[in-house]
């Protein structure tokens, strides 16, 4: 929670900075960076920004219910503003995806990619009536590797499995 508030509190400092210099890319370009920090690994901040951006410029135009009398250039570069955070915002939730689906040793597809994956080939597959071949590999006895010349040979093992699967 605490968390939350310190994003909106620099949400509402940089928008206010971005309004009011004009819409300068320096400061958009220090915001994105620094409230790209101040989200944590979920996604749940991600999806009520709209709702903070919304609450923050009625705040920083002081924009009450019954007030229409708002300039709109403001409002343009406000939304502006929202969409470059969105994108950094998209960015990192893309890369943080890539490396839940990526084993970090090998760099291959894990199992949490092969339903995905494996959907979206057999959907091209069926529709274009392209024939479709899926191999899955085990190294047999990778166990006893493990035992008998430890998890540092085991893991050069597997670089080299992969090396070979990605050639």
């Amino acid at each position: 929670m605490k968390n939350l508030k310190s994003f909106v509190m620099e949400y509402k400092n940089y928008l206010s900075e971005y309004l009011l210099k004009g819409g300068q890319d320096e400061v958009l370009f220090e915001a994105y960076q620094r409230l790209i920090k101040l989200l944590d690994e979920s996604s749940a901040q991600a999806a009520n920004i709209l709702d903070i951006h919304n609450q923050v410029l009625k705040d920083v135009l002081n924009i009450k219910q019954d007030n229409d009398m708002v300039q709109w250039i403001y409002i343009e570069r406000a939304t502006e503003f929202l969409a470059q955070i969105l994108i950094a915002t998209d960015a990192l939730l893309l890369t943080l995806k890539e490396s839940v689906e990526r084993d970090p040793l090998t760099g291959l597809y894990n199992r949490l990619a092969i339903d995905r994956i494996l959907s979206k080939l057999w959907s091209n597959a069926s529709m274009t009536k392209t024939p479709l071949t899926v191999a899955m590999l085990d190294i047999d006895n990778f166990k006893d590797i493990n035992d008998r010349y430890g998890h540092v040979i085991g893991d050069e093992l597997l670089k080299e499995v992969s090396t070979v699967i990605k050639t």
